[in-house]
């Protein structure tokens, strides 16, 4: 039945996943941004999956010293670049198809404000522009993957740029081992187990403010390899609105709570009694420990199992978990 849905086999992609990181820092190898005057803001311009990386990005160095000096991190999902953009400001566009064209206005933008600029993708317009003007490229294999899988690659592309532009510590000892140590086949019984638990349920992901990346990431997995509902949100925030839902939720909702050792103890206090309350109202609640001393681990474990989670849910749907068909539908739309 599996390899009846999954006719384009995603679940080799999740099990070959570790391979991505050593392959996505070898492609930024020679990637070197020139740069004139000191970075004090980093823009990832990026859409949909192309804009995860800069999601972690922002995670990690919130919960480490990877920064060589401070930088303020933004994630620009829009045409253009946004007003803050200035000569102080790397612009890093990220399109794995190189096709997007907000990345791609993204690029034009910062070219004709001469800010340092550098581009992450597999081909397309975007690899062209920055082939042609010269400008830092890290080439990522062509694959046959969608975007939201491919962000191993993605990632540490963006990583071994801002290492070579002297931005971060140098980060690749550090991805390497944590790509010999995952093991994806190791979370997927736990992920298949998660799974018929949601089935014909809505998922709700609830993570610290310091993992919501996480969270809305395993969100994004759901709703693209599912192909059906999910919401994330994080504490304190949710405490103070979205909790009171709970009271009429005109569905049935299933909280996958992701918890971390290392959080602040209020906070663990917080889902704690949080999780109490949900129960009363008669909504499941399916914690997720994610606590891990090595940060890659942490992230990329927690990453893995969403997507066995999202994997075995497009299964259980009978629905091929790789396609988008809504996504093409509406760019062929756009491009009309």
């Amino acid at each position: 039945m599996v390899s009846q849905v999954d006719k384009s086999n995603m679940r080799q992609v999740i099990l070959d996943f570790p391979t991505q990181l050593e392959t996505g820092l070898k492609c930024a190898q020679r990637a070197i941004p020139i740069i004139k005057n000191p970075v004090t803001k980093i823009v990832i311009a990026g859409m949909g999956g192309s804009a995860l990386p800069g999601e972690l990005l922002k995670l990690v160095a919130g919960n480490g010293s990877i920064l060589s000096r401070p930088a303020e991190i933004h994630i620009h999902r829009n045409y253009g670049l946004p007003y803050y953009a200035d000569d102080q400001t790397l612009v890093i566009c990220i399109s794995y198809s190189g096709g997007t064209e907000e990345a791609i206005s993204a690029y034009d933008e910062a070219r004709v404000r001469k800010l340092p600029v550098a581009v992450i993708a597999m081909g397309g317009a975007l690899l062209e522009k920055a082939l042609r003007d010269g400008v830092a490229v890290a080439q990522i294999p062509t694959t046959h993957i969608q975007p939201r899988s491919a962000i191993g690659y993605q990632f540490a592309a963006l990583i071994k740029i801002l290492s070579n532009a002297g931005i971060i510590s140098l980060q690749d000892d550090a991805l390497i081992a944590a790509a010999k140590s995952l093991s994806p086949a190791s979370s997927e019984r736990h992920g298949k187990t998660i799974a018929v638990k949601l089935a014909r349920r809505t998922p709700l992901f609830y993570a610290s403010q310091a993992n919501k990346a996480l969270a809305y990431i395993l969100k994004i997995k759901i709703n693209e390899n599912a192909k059906t509902m999910a919401f994330y949100n994080y504490f304190p925030e949710l405490n103070h609105n979205e909790m009171v839902g709970f009271t009429q939720p005109q569905n049935k909702f299933s909280i996958l709570m992701l918890t971390d050792r290392s959080d602040n103890p209020h906070i663990q206090r917080r889902m704690d009694l949080t999780a109490d309350i949900a129960k009363k109202y008669h909504i499941p609640v399916l914690p997720i420990d994610i606590t891990n001393e090595r940060i890659y681990n942490k992230v990329f474990n927690a990453l893995l199992l969403g997507d066995w989670i999202s994997y075995y849910l497009a299964i259980l749907y009978k629905t091929d978990p790789t396609p988008v068909k809504i996504v093409e539908e509406l760019k062929k739309r756009l491009a009309k």
